[in-house]
């Protein structure tokens, strides 16, 4: 799935690469559509990876509570062989995590890097009056890629990959160690 989402965001680079190179001419019209062409591979791939994404999440954060809610639970009980165990499924999990989100986060990024340029782009030539029917419609296209929408990749509509999500997931993750720490602590409590 990384290798997927990393060939995406080579697309949009190599995209905003191109436009930031624009020149207003009878070619730079089939540049400025290929936009729309890369806008679709993106949500294709959002459409795609959809369940995939939801089923990694899922296992990713599963295999790191199971580890936190074993050693919290088992603190003093736990043998070299599973906290080995343990250590090994939260270091999965984790890299799970860490590179599906960082990784997805890259697409939305790219896409308004790509409107910035756009955007600079009208500034840039908005001065000047033009006539002519490829000027014009040049304009057209920047306007229409500066006011696209920003696609983020999310797990089945439930979850967007954004940066900020490694800090709730992480913040969630906390909030239900510390359920499973209490539990323990009133369960040696009562007799």
């Amino acid at each position: 799935m990384c290798l997927l989402i990393q060939h995406c965001v080579k697309i949009l680079w190599l995209y905003e690469k191109q436009l930031r190179n624009l020149i207003f001419c009878s070619s730079c019209l089939n540049t400025l559509k290929d936009f729309f062409s890369a806008l679709e591979i993106v949500r294709l791939l959002r459409n795609a990876l959809s369940l995939p994404l939801l089923i990694a999440l899922m296992i990713s954060l599963l295999n790191l509570f199971i580890s936190i809610s074993t050693l919290l639970i088992e603190s003093m009980d736990v043998a070299t062989i599973l906290a080995l165990e343990m250590l090994v499924t939260s270091l999965n999990g984790s890299i799970i995590l860490l590179t599906l989100t960082l990784q997805a986060a890259k697409i939305p990024d790219s896409l308004t890097k790509i409107k910035g340029t756009a955007g600079t782009l009208l500034v840039k030539h908005s001065k000047h009056n033009f006539q002519n029917r490829i000027a014009k419609e040049t304009m057209y296209l920047l306007r229409r890629i500066e006011e696209s929408e920003l696609i983020h990749l999310s797990a089945c509509g439930l979850i967007e990959f954004k940066k900020s999500f490694l800090l709730s997931a992480v913040g969630g993750l906390s909030t239900y160690g510390l359920l499973v720490l209490n539990f323990k602590r009133t369960d040696i409590k009562e007799p």
